[in-house]
């Protein structure tokens, strides 16, 4: 996350990163750290920016409900680590770097009983209104979130459908034979390869041809 000061004064922020770590006693995001910042046009990591962390545990159990309404984790509904980032002077133009790293587990979706879930985390900037104001209509420049998509993807197994086709088409050819067996074809024609092989027709009044005779 890139954090500028577009202003014409310097003046002390804090960042605030909140992040869902926990569904019903589940984990979500293990291992969740911030990065320090970093000055990006002099490439100098800034040891004044200090970064702590605290764990909100959330009380509400009813999140089934939740996720029938909006299938969206955050810290609404979650256990969230919040981060505050403390910038004692965040001087004019300046441009910082906060980097949060974790690692994602999928344990938890099957308890939403959803197949699509957005986990959402949330970045904001705050200072000291008392002090300090914003100009009208920049307030969604103060925060940002970024939206994960987690998509259950079914693989279907193709196995049953061949099985039962082969079967189906076994059965039909079986039926097929069944019924020409039952009116006489395979009778005509063992009857007809005979009479070929012995090279003479007899017609089906039983006479011989008088020709064929001589």
């Amino acid at each position: 996350m890139q954090v500028n000061n577009l202003g014409q004064r310097d003046l002390p922020a804090i960042i605030d990163f909140s992040v869902p770590v926990k569904l019903n006693r589940v984990a979500v995001w293990k291992d969740v750290e911030v990065f320090h910042p970093q000055v990006l046009k002099t490439c100098v990591w800034n040891p004044f920016i200090q970064c702590s962390s605290e764990r909100i545990v959330h009380r509400e159990s009813d999140f089934l409900t939740h996720f029938w309404k909006n299938p969206v984790l955050d810290c609404s509904i979650a256990d969230c680590l919040r981060f505050r980032c403390d910038i004692p002077s965040f001087g004019v133009q300046e441009e910082l770097d906060f980097i949060l790293k974790g690692n994602l587990s999928f344990d938890w979706v099957s308890q939403t009983l959803q197949k699509k879930v957005v986990v959402v985390s949330v970045a904001e900037i705050t200072f000291d209104r008392s002090v300090y104001s914003q100009l009208p209509g920049q307030e969604a420049f103060l925060r940002a979130q970024t939206e994960l998509v987690l998509e259950k993807y079914e693989v279907h197994n193709p196995g049953p459908i061949i099985v039962g086709s082969t079967v189906g088409g076994l059965l039909l050819l079986a039926l097929i034979t069944a019924v020409l067996y039952k009116v006489g074809f395979f009778k005509r024609q063992y009857k007809e390869m005979m009479e070929e092989a012995n090279g003479q027709t007899v017609p089906e009044n039983g006479t011989a041809d008088p020709q064929a005779a001589q």
